[in-house]
């Protein structure tokens, strides 16, 4: 399993009039934390004051801690005085990760913009606060409003007062502790993805066949129930067949109320094991990892918080920029290849399958009917007319089911889209054939992963579509 961590975000102001005071609230409030929500980590800026105070908080407490800052560094620097700046630059230097701003338009908005990543990162927020409204822009109070929006569980500590307030509690939910253990982190993820993977796998079969079993009842059921009037069955016979229809109908209806759950929870695993999947193919790019866009899968924000604190967690890495792209050119690019390639041809054919047969039971269909009217000129009954007159009426009816399997399989986009695919990924092997740099890399992977996780994303929405009933 994935470690779980609970993310807790700071704001707070410069000037504190009792620093001794708030830091032992701060600390009371991270140890009420800890044990109400187990694992923690910790994001926030580094400017001084209040911030300076939380810093100190997590480091005695040895939690992984992810840094904002407003400006590049050496910016950032010129806010403190040499000897303030030394104490700075060692949770800097220490953090797991450490995110710049780059091009606000004013010292104002980048340390508005770094307040509101803090809080969009955290799980729940502490700030330290004396209730004033804001004055100007990116202030504490910013940050409050912000976390307030966005509905986060916030401990307000109020350094005039001494006061302490929470707010939205309820929201927090105690979380199971998981150690990495003595496998490297890496390792952990790679174990993690291996159980998604295989059993995503084992179950894909089931969850993809569920709809296209569901239409083949329906139209099981339909057959059954005109062979009655098709054939004049009366008595027992036709009352029996009536109770098959009727079984079937309830066989339809059971199978249908517990797809969606079956579905969804195959379609999750698959979901989490491809992103599993990407952060492993970028693992050896963690250091520059502020050149990757954060695509969100909504339901998935979790998993991939954690798995970027695990990733920054890994502080034994350190390959050569032409080992990091040989491995990303080999374990991603190359596998993306060749799995877009196989699924294309598969959608192609099942689509071009599917159609062909479709269109035969039409044409058919066309040429029963056609019959039914030969033998009705001629008066010919018996079962040499009831026979023709029930597959002109299932034939229509099977050619549409195939037309909705394809429709529901979406077969046709998934062999064009399976193609631009390819076509996107064999561009990258050739922007990687060329690159030189670390930035250039990182770039390469990040447009890269960011099409396949689109493609995740556009699944994701498109299944549930289809794995829901209207």
């Amino acid at each position: 399993m994935i470690p779980e961590w609970s993310i807790v975000g700071f704001a707070g102001h410069r000037e504190i009039a009792k620093p001794s005071n708030v830091a032992a609230q701060i600390g009371t409030a991270l140890d009420r934390l800890a044990a109400h929500c187990g694992a923690l980590a910790a994001v926030s800026s580094a400017a001084s004051g209040a911030d300076i105070l939380f810093l100190e908080e997590v480091t005695r407490r040895k939690l992984p801690l992810l840094i904002i800052l407003p400006f590049h560094v050496a910016r950032f620097e010129k806010d403190f005085a040499p000897a303030d700046w030394q104490r700075v630059q060692a949770f800097v230097n220490n953090a797991l990760q450490v995110e710049e701003i780059n091009g606000a338009a004013s010292d104002a908005e980048a340390y508005m913009e770094a307040g509101e990543r803090t809080v969009e990162q955290a799980d729940i927020v502490i700030a330290v606060w004396d209730g004033k409204p804001a004055v100007g822009l990116g202030g504490t109070a910013d940050a409050v409003a912000h976390a307030r929006m966005l509905e986060k569980p916030l401990i307000w500590i109020n350094p005039v007062t001494g006061s302490v307030v929470e707010e939205r509690f309820e929201r927090l939910s105690p979380r199971k502790v998981i150690e990495v253990g003595n496998d490297s982190p890496r390792k952990t993820v790679e174990q993690h993805f291996q159980r998604l993977d295989e059993s995503a796998t084992r179950q894909a079969p089931q969850a993809r066949q569920l709809i296209q079993q569901i239409i083949l009842i329906h139209l099981f059921a339909s057959a059954v129930g005109l062979s009655v009037p098709t054939f004049g069955l009366h008595g027992l016979v036709g009352s029996s067949i009536i109770l098959i229809e009727l079984a079937v109908l309830v066989a339809a209806f059971l199978l249908t109320s517990t797809q969606h759950r079956k579905h969804e929870g195959w379609m999750r695993m698959r979901i989490e094991a491809e992103i599993c999947r990407s952060f492993l193919a970028t693992w050896q790019l963690r250091y520059r990892a502020g050149h990757f866009s954060k695509i969100a899968i909504h339901g998935f924000d979790r998993l991939c918080k954690n798995l970027r604190l695990i990733q920054c967690l890994d502080g034994n890495l350190q390959p050569t920029l032409a080992e990091a792209c040989n491995d990303y050119l080999e374990t991603r690019i190359r596998s993306q290849i060749n799995y877009f390639n196989e699924q294309s041809t598969k959608a192609h054919r099942a689509h071009q399958r599917l159609k062909i047969f479709a269109l035969g039971c039409t044409a058919t269909a066309a040429l029963v009917t056609a019959s039914r009217l030969v033998l009705s000129y001629f008066a010919i009954e018996g079962m040499a007319a009831a026979v023709p007159e029930l597959l002109s009426l299932v034939l229509p009816l099977v050619s549409a089911a195939l037309f909705s399997i394809i429709l529901t399989q979406e077969y046709s986009r998934r062999a064009e889209r399976n193609g631009e695919m390819v076509a996107m990924l064999e561009h990258a092997v050739r922007q990687l054939s060329v690159v030189r740099t670390w930035n250039g890399l990182a770039r390469i992977a990040a447009e890269t992963e960011g099409q396949l996780i689109q493609e995740v994303v556009e699944w994701h929405a498109y299944s549930r579509f289809v794995a829901t009933s209207h």
